[in-house]
């Protein structure tokens, strides 16, 4: 069939709406301090049993315990950055050691900073190679930052070159890694 109907089109609509809004409601549980992890997770659940087998929602429980865990780091009386790091090492033991959680960790060592960021930041690199390239695209994408963020320029430059690899046609990396190549 190369046409969807007016009402499939409808209703792909509707459920991209009911999913924003889902998405949205979540978040705002995440960041509201009277709420926190258990009401979000509790929202996602009742989302994902609304929206079961719709393709507009694509929100995950670890999507959300990772979001609060971002959300906690900043926020010192939620425990700041010791409990963000129990809410990372609680979802990659859920879930194990996913790129999303890589991430997490990353943005944990840059707010931690210190002299062992790089080699913290390094070891996350290990066996990324053998992931999909999504996983490849995102993780690259992001801690290229997190490197030049704490000044380790040589090693921003070196991941945005793995990046560049994975997508050689994106002016925005090759011209990030010619402006990196004047700092």
């Amino acid at each position: 069939m190369l046409f969807r109907s007016a009402a499939n089109t409808d209703q792909t609509a509707a459920d991209s709406v009911i999913a924003k809004a889902w998405a949205g409601t979540i978040l705002v549980a995440i960041r509201d301090p009277q709420q926190g992890l258990d009401p979000a997770l509790k929202m996602l659940h009742q989302a994902q049993t609304e929206l079961s087998g719709k393709d507009a929602f694509r929100m995950t429980e670890e999507n959300v315990m990772l979001a609060y865990a971002g959300v906690v780091m900043n926020d010192p009386d939620r425990g700041g950055l010791a409990e963000a790091a129990k809410l990372v090492a609680g979802a990659q033991q859920k879930f194990g050691d996913t790129t999303l959680n890589r991430i997490a960790k990353m943005r944990l060592i840059s707010a931690l900073g210190g002299d062992q960021v790089k080699s913290r930041l390094k070891k996350l690199e290990e066996g990324m190679a053998d992931r999909s390239t999504t996983d490849r695209l995102l993780f690259w994408s992001n801690i290229w930052m997190h490197y030049y963020k704490a000044n380790l320029h040589d090693d921003a430059r070196r991941c945005l070159k793995d990046l560049a690899q994975l997508q050689p046609n994106n002016l925005r990396i090759t011209t990030m890694l010619f402006d990196l190549a004047y700092e």
